[in-house]
């Protein structure tokens, strides 16, 4: 079974959306709706056995977008928002959250240098 974390859970959902991230600059209005929620880059669906730990698979987005992305696919989603590779965002983060555990900052770069 996987294994839930649930304080980087919660440290996910003190982060901003990654569509908000990703629009700071545009000048057009991103539409995130509701709190930040954590979400899975790999999910098991209901049964919940086969996904794997929350570290490194998990990142932050809107009710909104959190939808779209299960809607659309990750990858549709990704391209849509002109987003770095959601699974790569994830690791990352997970890395920032360990680094956390021993004092490193929580933002060392910037979301946008994910991108490939």
């Amino acid at each position: 079974m996987a294994s839930v974390d649930h304080a980087f859970r919660a440290w996910i959902r003190t982060l901003p959306c990654v569509v908000a991230v990703a629009n700071e600059s545009n000048v057009q209005p991103h539409t995130c709706l509701g709190r930040v929620q954590f979400c899975h880059v790999i999910h098991a669906g209901m049964g919940g056995c086969n996904a794997p730990a929350d570290v490194g698979n998990g990142w932050p987005a809107c009710a909104a977008h959190h939808t779209e992305a299960h809607l659309k696919g990750l990858e549709t989603f990704r391209a849509r928002h002109q987003l770095p590779p959601i699974a790569t965002l994830a690791e990352h983060l997970g890395h920032q959250y360990r680094g956390l555990e021993f004092g490193a900052p929580m933002y060392p770069d910037d979301w946008a240098q994910l991108a490939a």
